[in-house]
């Protein structure tokens, strides 16, 4: 079992209201960077036309906590390509078995293209949020000096889309009997409700972050009454259930009790 423990960050703005990127290749900590390394070969045995490799999240930050972090990474190639899923299981499960701390590691990417492709209303693209704001090059060309800046009201989040995203949960969950689908599951959403709750006031508090006790921490000030709640929200998503019932009860109880109404405009 994961305990729920006070570790994360914010991205603070700097004096013009621009997110300042913590991500940086000299933070890296001495025991994550063979799996950085790892991760690297496996994109380059894996990915045809590999241009660039980054990592983000506590690695990038250097504030990976053991048995409690994963390797966030994704690629960037000069074309369209899907990485094999089989590969990807096979190597996530060496990873694990070898560096037993390591949570796994996330794999997808995209193309250089699809870094200044924008998106609906006009925002940057997933990547270029990314690479700007969260992530540091650890292989190949670094994009992140041909990028524009980004404030606040340009991040994406999951608040808005939130009321569509439990909806789809649930008819995933529905009839699903793979116990390891059923908790990959589990985690995705908690993590969205998570995320929303912090998402809710990160205006009020300027300053962002993606990193799940500080989303709770936020929240639980705005909101005490329902800091239990979200609480339990929060251990689901570090330490997901196979238990569909679980799972739908304490999505129902977060509609019902969270105060995400702006989730539902």
């Amino acid at each position: 079992m994961i305990e729920i423990k006070a570790c994360g960050s914010f991205l603070n703005l700097n004096e013009d209201g621009y997110i300042i990127k913590k991500a940086n290749k000299s933070l890296i900590q001495k025991d994550w960077q063979p799996i950085v390394d790892e991760t690297i070969n496996f994109y380059k045995d894996n990915v045809d036309g590999l241009t660039s490799v980054y990592i983000r999240g506590s690695v990038a930050k250097g504030l990976a906590e053991k048995n409690i972090s994963d390797l966030d990474s994704f690629f960037i190639s000069n074309k369209p390509i899907e990485v094999d899923e089989a590969a990807e299981d096979n190597f996530n499960n060496y990873v694990k078995n070898k560096y037993s701390y390591n949570l796994g590691v996330e794999i997808f990417g995209g193309t250089q293209e699809s870094i200044v492709k924008r998106r609906k209303h006009n925002k940057p693209s997933m990547f270029h949020e990314l690479i700007k704001t969260q992530s540091v090059c650890v292989f190949g060309q670094d994009h992140s000096d041909q990028l524009a800046p980004l404030k606040l009201i340009e991040m994406s989040g999951p608040l808005k889309s939130l009321h569509k995203t439990i909806k789809v949960a649930k008819e995933e969950l529905n009839g699903n009997n793979n116990k390891e689908d059923i908790k990959e599951l589990c985690t995705w959403i908690m993590k969205k409700i998570v995320r929303s709750g912090f998402e809710l006031y990160q205006e009020k508090e300027q300053k962002w972050t993606r990193d799940l006790y500080p989303c709770y921490d936020v929240f639980r000030n705005y909101q005490p009454n329902n800091a239990d709640v979200m609480k339990q929200i929060l251990f689901l998503a570090l330490n997901p259930t196979d238990q569909t019932e679980v799972i739908i009860n304490n999505l129902d109880l977060s509609i019902e009790s969270i105060k995400l109404e702006e989730a539902y405009v």
